[in-house]
């Protein structure tokens, strides 16, 4: 695999992973607070939006499967977090 493709592959999970972490800190510390579940949520999804972002552009140069999986997760797990947010605060 070429060295490019493993690094933007490394970046996305760290991305992703920073994200998870943002977001259940904000969860935990939030207590319901619409306020602040909706900052942790903007940063949470900007981080994956830059992540998907980097392995699309990647994935329009190279081709390979493995990117298009991880743009999948990505595209998975906001759609995991605006459900937990939408079924807070509704």
């Amino acid at each position: 695999m070429v060295k490019e493709v493993q690094r933007v592959i490394i970046v996305s999970l760290a991305g992703l992973l920073l994200g998870w972490m943002i977001f259940l800190f904000g969860a935990t510390i939030s207590n319901k607070n619409l306020i602040i579940d909706i900052l942790y949520y903007v940063i949470t999804t900007l981080l994956f939006v830059s992540s998907f972002l980097a392995l699309y552009k990647k994935h329009q140069q190279y081709k390979i499967g493995i990117l298009k999986y991880m743009m999948i997760i990505i595209t998975f797990f906001e759609l995991i977090i605006t459900y937990y947010i939408i079924n807070q605060h509704l």
